[in-house]
């Protein structure tokens, strides 16, 4: 996530050439087998919020017992989207708090 911002380009050196390897580049030495992912906490709060907010929580219900709303709503892991965009409640802090972090140049 920190490096979204970034233009850059991930280039392979093999190991004579890379006068500044480390541990991850020499075949000689363990293999390390760590697995990260990225984790939006943003989402649960998401979730919570709609269910606060009762224009979002009824067509959650309605999109959940069948019946049919406005073209372009859809229901994925429990957050309404529109469009495939993430519908969060007019009336939550969630707002502010998304632009604050994804366009603060901080």
């Amino acid at each position: 996530m920190k490096l979204i911002g970034f233009d850059f380009e991930i280039k392979y050196r093999p190991g004579k050439l890379n006068t500044v390897a480390d541990m991850l580049s020499r075949k000689d030495h363990a293999q390390l087998f760590a697995f990260t992912c990225p984790v939006f906490g943003i989402f649960d709060d998401i979730r919570i919020a709609s269910q606060h907010d009762t224009t979002i929580a009824t067509m959650l219900l309605d999109i959940s017992n069948g019946k049919p709303i406005a073209p372009g709503y859809s229901v994925r892991q429990g957050l309404l989207l529109f469009n495939g965009r993430v519908v969060v409640p007019q009336e939550s802090a969630l707002r502010a708090r998304l632009l604050r972090e994804f366009h603060s140049s901080s």
